[in-house]
């Protein structure tokens, strides 16, 4: 079995369903933990419940490095995205 684990927070859970209900015209999020080809693969959100204030409070008080973006986000060709 392998597992991927996404920093995906409470704030972002809440953006991707409200993005969805507007813009998609559904009602649905991410999930804290999805399971894909029988089992075998298996995405966790392990920060789905907390609250992105409280993470950026814990990063700075634990010093912890600030690590640069190493890759861009993808853009639809128009270059105009709902997520800022």
């Amino acid at each position: 079995m392998q597992q991927v684990a996404l920093a995906h927070n409470k704030d972002d859970v809440i953006e991707t369903l409200l993005l969805n209900i507007f813009f998609g015209r559904e009602i649905s999020t991410m999930l804290p933990y999805q399971s894909y080809f029988q089992g075998e693969f298996h995405m966790i959100r392990p920060f789905a419940y907390t609250e992105e204030a409280i993470l950026k409070r814990f990063a700075r008080e634990a010093e912890l490095p600030v690590m640069e973006t190493l890759v861009q986000p993808l853009t639809p060709p128009s270059g105009n995205t709902s997520r800022t």
